[in-house]
């Protein structure tokens, strides 16, 4: 009797294991799929405020530079300098350009890819970790307007594209990233603020 009842105790337990187990099988894979999501959020994250980082420093550059011929070159370098510290994405191209203040797109409609007029284009360079200017991209700085006021005032917007490559794959491919800073230039002296057309 006392061996019975030992053999039934022992089957009971070995059976929890193995329910134990088949629990264990179900949930680990949802588990390191969850762990795999927040690291590939956090990676995005990361590499999007990054870019946003350095949209505003472009811009902020820019709109302190006012009819300033080397205004674009100098947002350029604010922003090489801000993605030079951390680039795990890919960085394609920087534009700065005259801003609609109502839409924060080109003042000449479209988007910052397409513009024509008043556009100036950059791209990334890996290996100068700096963006390099596109030819035939201009934006003269004598055509800016500062005098203050919103109607007197150009905006200058900054466009940052990349890709973020997803690390892990199991997501993707990646995912494109744009980030858009738009500002007022700031005002100069009431002589020098018109357009010099």
């Amino acid at each position: 009797m006392a061996l019975a009842a030992r053999l039934r105790l022992r089957r009971g337990r070995d059976g929890e294991r193995g329910a134990a187990a088949v629990e264990a099988a179900l949930i680990l894979p949802l588990l390191i799929v969850l762990l795999f999501g927040i690291f590939e959020v956090a990676l995005l994250v990361n590499d999007n405020l990054l870019l946003s980082q350095a949209a505003r420093s472009a811009v902020r550059t820019a709109v302190a530079l006012p009819r300033d011929p080397g205004f674009d070159a100098e947002a350029a370098t604010a922003a090489s300098g801000v993605l030079g510290v951390d680039t795990s994405g890919d960085i394609e191209q920087l534009i700065i350009y005259r801003a609609d203040p109502a839409t924060g797109r080109p003042a000449g409609g479209g988007s910052a890819v397409d513009c024509f007029t008043d556009c100036i284009r950059y791209t990334w360079s890996p290996t100068a970790e700096r963006f390099e200017r596109v030819a035939g991209t201009t934006w003269d700085a004598s055509t800016q307007m500062a005098c203050g006021g919103r109607d007197a005032t150009d905006f200058v917007g900054v466009e940052i594209r990349g890709r973020h490559e997803w690390a892990t794959g199991v997501f993707g491919d990646g995912v494109q990233l744009v980030e858009r800073a738009v500002m007022r230039l700031e005002p100069v002296l009431a002589g020098s603020c018109g357009r010099s057309v």
